[in-house]
């Protein structure tokens, strides 16, 4: 998984302008991916509940309101 994330984190950064959007969910808590988040350089986490994970490129965290 930390692969397959890291190739996407690469691919985001060659759609410099365009929203990227990413949501990971998980049945019983997306704790069980530990860390495979963190690190990424241009997806971050916008948010995190017990279910499920936001990351998303700087464009599209420009269109996300709190």
């Amino acid at each position: 998984m930390r692969a397959l994330l890291k190739k996407l984190d690469q691919e985001a950064a060659a759609q410099e302008g365009r929203p990227v959007l990413l949501i990971y969910t998980n049945v019983r808590s997306v704790s069980e991916m530990g860390d495979a988040f963190d690190g990424l350089t241009n997806l971050r986490a916008i948010r995190r509940k017990r279910h499920f994970v936001v990351i998303a490129n700087a464009a599209a965290r420009e269109l996300v309101q709190d």
